[in-house]
């Protein structure tokens, strides 16, 4: 659970309780004892009536004791509250600053609402990154600054969507202790982006490829979406699975998987700009060991590749999710943009992308 869940769950909870014991004390409930029956009065001429009870105040009726603990809920959580001074700074993929970039980010702190159901307040914030790529929040009191998108034109960015908000905690953490420094003027958080030059024709595909994890190599054809034997010619690369045959639900266990290169080879990257493969330094083999016993054991893992192959003729970037279980068999299901031409050029040009069938006649045609 994160620190963040847990702050919102006791504060929440803090909220209610103290809620619910001013409005039983209010109603005249204290503990287990019995409220006072209403007792009937008798009047001089004789008649009886009934002695007023208390109620709770009606809607849009002043009731200062409760605004008085509302308050005083509110200045609790304002307490919480921290300084918050954010640098930020935007460089392209040669390391170089980008300015007039769009930064969209909002500042959560607590005290403006007292609500049941949710106790944050949010400032949206819309910043630009000045000529040295900079920007910067200042002078703001929360317990966390959200950076949800980046943008600009001819600009793609590591963290650019919803999907990959980056989220910076200000508050304290557990036993009081201050948070660590997020950033200063002269050590801000980089954001990276990707300058775009002149995008290629590639071949993007899907395709997952089913084997027995007992060792035996598995030849896989992008260009065709098939797998080979290992004595059938062409193909990208291979792989190998090795895991116990017979596995019982949610037993952990050992296994490895290993990728050849054919003609060629591969080169493990994380760079989520994976535009300009290499032209050299690809590795024959690579190859994932997982044992049960570790602390860092998955089951499944993602894994993203430079593919060269076919003598380079072909270069191409992978993303591979590798199960070594799936449903009884291992797999690999691999994502993959693919440039035919030789050319290490793997940005992607959406509009001039060749289809697996057009390839297929142009080889046919011998061009």
């Amino acid at each position: 659970m994160s620190k963040r869940l847990i702050a919102f769950v006791l504060t929440l909870a803090l909220m209610v309780l103290a809620l619910l014991a001013y409005l039983l004390k209010k109603n005249g409930v204290a503990g287990t004892t019995t409220p006072a029956p209403r007792v009937a009065a008798t009047t001089s001429n004789g008649s009886a009536e009934t002695a007023p009870t208390s109620r709770l105040p009606s809607e849009g009726e002043s009731n200062p004791k409760l605004e008085a603990f509302i308050s005083k809920v509110r200045g609790v959580l304002s307490a919480r509250n921290r300084p918050i001074d954010f640098y930020g700074k935007v460089v392209d993929q040669y390391g170089s600053p980008v300015p007039g970039v769009r930064i969209d980010c909002q500042v959560e702190y607590y005290g403006a609402i007292v609500h049941p159901d949710y106790s944050w307040s949010y400032e949206t914030l819309a910043l630009e990154s000045d000529g040295n790529g900079l920007f910067a929040i200042r002078k703001r009191h929360g317990v966390m600054v959200e950076v949800r998108s980046l943008s600009k034109q001819g600009y793609e960015f590591e963290r650019g969507d919803l999907a990959s908000i980056e989220s910076y905690s200000y508050a304290d953490l557990p036993g009081g202790k201050p948070a660590p420094t997020i950033s200063t003027a002269t050590s801000p958080v980089i954001f990276r982006a990707y300058k775009k030059g002149q995008g290629a024709a590639l071949i993007h595909e899907e395709f997952s490829v089913h084997c027995e994890p007992d060792g035996e190599a598995h030849v896989v054809d992008l260009l065709n979406k098939r797998v080979l034997n290992v004595t059938d010619v062409g193909g990208d690369f291979k792989v190998a699975f090795q895991r116990p045959a017979i596995l019982q639900p949610h037993d952990l266990y050992d296994w490895t998987v290993e990728i050849s290169g054919i003609d060629g080879g591969v080169i493990e990257s994380t760079d989520p700009f994976m535009y300009q493969a290499p032209e050299n330094g690809y590795n024959s083999k690579w190859r994932l060991e997982m044992k049960a016993s570790s602390p860092t054991y998955r089951a499944d893992v993602t894994r993203t590749f430079y593919l060269r192959s076919r003598g380079g003729r072909v270069y191409g970037r992978l993303k591979i999710g590798i199960w070594p279980n799936y449903q009884g068999k291992s797999a690999l299901f691999i994502d993959y943009w693919l440039n035919p031409n030789g050319s290490t050029n793997l940005e992607d040009d959406h509009g001039h992308r060749i289809t697996l069938e057009r390839w297929r006649r142009s080889q046919a045609n011998g061009k």
